[in-house]
């Protein structure tokens, strides 16, 4: 956290270890010494952002979340049945709805 701190730029080692992570949380369950590893991360993501040092991905996805609602930027009522086909999952019919 130091080197964000001061700005200085990280390895991309590093850089995976912050963004990396899901944040679930499984890590503070498991601390033996109740560090807030998820909050500590949290923190670090904030400090990257501001510094305008965020992952381009990251910048993309929360763009696309604000702006269609999607992490990927599909349209959210037809991104499951695209998914359906990117992945080559057995096809289920569409809701009459």
């Amino acid at each position: 956290m130091q080197r964000i701190v001061a700005g200085e730029k990280l390895t991309s080692d590093e850089m995976d270890n912050i963004y990396l992570s899901t944040r679930c949380r499984a890590c503070d369950d498991v601390c033996p010494v109740d560090i807030p590893i998820t909050d500590i991360i949290q923190y670090e993501r904030q400090l990257l952002a501001q510094q305008g040092k965020e992952p381009a991905k990251t910048t993309a996805i929360s763009k696309n979340i604000i702006e269609r609602n999607s992490p990927g930027g599909m349209d959210p009522s037809t991104r499951f049945y695209e998914l359906q086909m990117i992945l080559k999952l057995p096809k289920i019919p569409r809701s009459p709805i």
